[in-house]
């Protein structure tokens, strides 16, 4: 019999244990923040013209513009 295998210091608690329950909220799935794509609705911005997600193109006050010549810069 070896003498050593019963010396082992035994475990013990430093503080109380813990009560109630935890709902772990940082690992539920991300929802993104609410009316975060907006934007995507609002037209872009290329110099004087304004480029809508539906394809079409209006000037600054919202004019139709029929030509298909892109704007210098």
């Amino acid at each position: 019999m070896t003498p050593y295998l019963n010396q082992a210091p035994s475990a013990r608690a430093t503080s109380t244990p813990m009560q109630g329950r935890y709902h772990c909220p940082e690992l539920r799935p991300f929802t993104g923040r609410p009316s975060a794509t907006q934007a995507t609705a609002l037209p872009s911005r290329r110099g004087n013209r304004l480029y809508h997600p539906c394809g079409r193109v209006t000037d600054l006050a919202g004019l139709p513009i029929t030509t298909t010549q892109e704007p210098t810069p």
